[in-house]
């Protein structure tokens, strides 16, 4: 896996790492029967299927998805590899690890350098240029992150506007609105029966601050989120970066907007 390249950050050339300082890796465990979650999905969303609106439960999702060998083989691996896992998912999905910087370097083949951002805006980062994953957990991890992977820019994080001043914007904006007519939304009203979960990866945060101001803003009923067992609410992480909550926050925004007054977690 290699580096992408983006303008707002370059290379430190000439900048030596320490190599005894900590790191901090997610792992993704690879999911499995994706194919058959994908097929459950569609065939649930049909108003015209049989099986219309017999929607899973989180804990459904887990037993179709979670790779319980995936999961035990990257635990055995860093066990022997003196890396620290420092937090795990809910349902085993990711794996945040800490190791030293020569660790991982001989882990995954590689070589971290410093990468700055060209406006001083954000602080610096530690990334590889690329890096190959062992054979004994390759087959197991889906997505590496904080390796070669830049922070998010800020420019691919859609402004929130409101329905006063949609005219006047430029486009590629998005409302819940725009979202309903787009895709044909006939109705916004959730389920009590149902449970919807949203994932907090790649280490973000998400603020019950902006939501409740979400909601207000486009007249969506009140719903605060009723489960986070993670403890990824942080008003102040939002505002310190929005790199720390900008997925999330959107994601959390939509999910509750589109079917409303259905029980809602974040894990």
């Amino acid at each position: 896996m290699s580096i992408s390249y983006r303008k707002d950050y370059l290379r430190v050339e000439d900048y030596i790492v320490d190599v005894d300082v900590d790191h901090e890796l997610i792992f993704e465990v690879k999911p499995l029967n994706m194919d058959k979650l994908e097929s459950i999905l569609l065939d649930v969303s049909d108003p015209f299927s049989l099986r219309y609106g017999e929607h899973l439960n989180r804990d459904d999702i887990a037993d179709l998805t979670m790779n319980k060998e995936g999961l035990h083989a990257l635990r055995q691996y860093f066990s022997i590899h003196n890396v620290a896992v420092t937090h795990e998912s809910l349902y085993g999905e990711f794996l945040t690890t800490r190791a030293k910087l020569s660790t991982w370097e001989s882990i995954l083949s590689t070589t971290f350098y410093l990468f700055r951002h060209t406006e001083n805006k954000r602080p610096s980062v530690l990334r590889a240029l690329e890096y190959t994953l062992p054979e004994d957990i390759a087959p197991h991890v889906a997505t590496l992150y904080k390796a070669t992977r830049l922070p998010i820019s800020e420019s691919a994080i859609v402004p929130i506007i409101t329905e006063a001043n949609l005219d006047s914007q430029a486009t590629g904006t998005i409302t819940p609105s725009k979202f309903n007519t787009y895709y044909n939304v006939f109705s916004n009203t959730g389920s009590t029966s149902i449970k919807q979960t949203i994932y907090s990866a790649i280490g973000q945060y998400w603020s019950s601050v902006d939501l409740a101001s979400f909601q207000s803003t486009y007249g969506i009923p009140s719903h605060p989120i009723d489960s986070d067992p993670n403890s990824r609410n942080s008003h102040s992480q939002c505002v310190a970066s929005s790199n720390n909550c900008g997925e999330s926050n959107l994601d959390i925004e939509y999910i509750t907007a589109i079917a409303q007054n259905t029980y809602t977690s974040v894990t």
